[in-house]
């Protein structure tokens, strides 16, 4: 094959490819320091060779691979023998670290739980629940057996609206009492090496970091700063509609109290289908 020099250059240049970079060891080897100071800790040597290339480091994977031994044995030898490696954790105190999640299982009821827990403390800042747009334990099973019943239609907006009237604050009392049992029960320290938490209440090392040789990291917020953020958010709707509200306090009227538990919830849901139903 003949190939003048320009189209060979151009070839090379369309394939990305490009000459072995002139670094030393001590050069490669800080690159690989950097990447092993972050999420490069769980890598291999193939892809610790594609992130310093990344970098416009162009080497042998032989020599990263060399040099990724000395410098992390111990991960070296865990990746071979395939076992999982728990990364640290640490948080200095309160309000230094928060964990959010969310609860998918009451989604198709129109219920979505999310919680948030204070990363030193163990502290359940919250365990809510409120209506979600796109529709524990216990609960899942009792509204599916409602469904099984016939009692609930998740693709009914109207079941969904009588549903939420009525399960709503208990179910939030329920979360409530959990998240309280919660914050004054004793947590004991981590048995993983990996984790530094102390042992205590959640509510006494919260509010108390001190007796825990910690400190509050709370940031003040602006006030009128968290009021627009709360007007803009999406987060916040309202249990129900506008258009159900007037039901509602109609029903109220009536002397439709709110429930004071489940039976009583489920008594006055099927009595709301009822009267619905009655509506011409």
């Amino acid at each position: 094959i003949i190939i003048i020099l320009p189209t060979l250059k151009r070839r090379v240049t369309s394939l990305g490819l490009s000459r072995k970079t002139n670094i030393s060891d001590n050069e490669l080897r800080s690159a690989i320091e950097k990447e092993l100071g972050k999420s490069g800790c769980f890598v291999g040597y193939c892809k610790m060779w594609a992130r310093i290339r990344k970098r416009g480091i162009i080497v042998q994977r032989a020599r990263v691979m060399t040099l990724l031994k000395e410098l992390d044995p111990d991960g070296v030898e865990t990746r071979r023998k395939k076992r999982l490696r728990r990364r640290a954790y640490h948080t200095k105190g309160p309000h230094f670290t928060w964990h959010i999640d969310g609860l998918d299982n009451l989604k198709p009821f129109g219920f979505s739980v999310h919680s948030c827990v204070d990363g030193f403390s163990r502290r359940l800042l919250w365990l809510k629940s409120q209506f979600v747009r796109d529709g524990p334990g216990w609960w899942v099973n009792f509204f599916k057996d409602l469904s099984d019943l016939g009692l609930f239609k998740s693709t009914d907006p109207v079941h969904q609206e009588c549903f939420r009237f009525r399960f709503m604050q208990i179910l939030r009392n329920e979360l409530n009492e959990v998240a309280e049992m919660w914050n004054q029960h004793i947590v004991a320290s981590s048995k993983f090496e990996n984790s530094s938490g102390p042992r205590g209440r959640p509510d006494c090392m919260f509010f108390l970091p001190h007796l825990y040789n910690s400190e509050n990291y709370k940031v003040p917020v602006d006030p009128q700063e968290l009021e627009e953020f709360i007007d803009k958010s999406t987060m916040c709707l309202a249990d129900w509609s506008q258009e159900f509200e007037e039901f509602a306090i109609k029903m109220t009227a009536l002397g439709l109290q709110p429930p004071r538990n489940v039976n009583e919830a489920l008594d006055m849901y099927v009595t709301l289908i009822k009267e619905v139903e009655k509506l011409p």
